[in-house]
């Protein structure tokens, strides 16, 4: 990910997040997550992953899993 830039149009967020929807992916999560929440945006990413494993939903589990990695990713590449 070559960095993490605002959505140009305000997105609902089931559409960003709801695994049963097609168009859902964890790049588009992770780009409004960290529009939404700055620097907390991996935090809140890491806690959307133990609340959908907590739950039970394997699918949510891993794309907020994803979300996570690409932005710790992220914020590994901006502090070097």
């Amino acid at each position: 990910m070559s960095g993490i830039h605002p959505p140009s149009t305000p997105l609902p967020w089931g559409s960003v997040t709801d695994v049963k929807n097609l168009e859902a992916s964890p790049t588009l999560a992770a780009t409004t997550v960290a529009h939404i929440f700055g620097q907390r945006a991996a935090s809140i990413a890491a806690w959307c992953a133990v609340y959908a494993r907590q739950d039970g939903d394997e699918r949510g589990y891993q794309l907020w899993l994803s979300v996570f990695q690409q932005l710790k990713t992220f914020e590994r590449t901006v502090r070097s």
